[in-house]
């Protein structure tokens, strides 16, 4: 069985999930039914950021 989290992972945790409900839950399925991935406030395209790895079907 897994052991315990230390009290301030709970709280981190508390803390992120309020966040997501306040700041971007309502914009979630918007966000990933995008074409492609944006980051940050201004929405930078990840072909311009190239951050993420090549994904190939195998």
């Amino acid at each position: 069985m897994p052991s315990r989290l230390p009290e301030y992972a709970i709280r981190n945790r508390d803390v992120w999930t309020v966040s997501n409900a306040n700041y971007t839950a309502a914009s979630a399925s918007d966000s990933w039914a995008q074409e492609e991935i944006t980051w940050g406030r201004w929405h930078t395209p990840e072909s311009q950021i190239k951050v993420l790895p090549s994904l190939r079907a195998r």
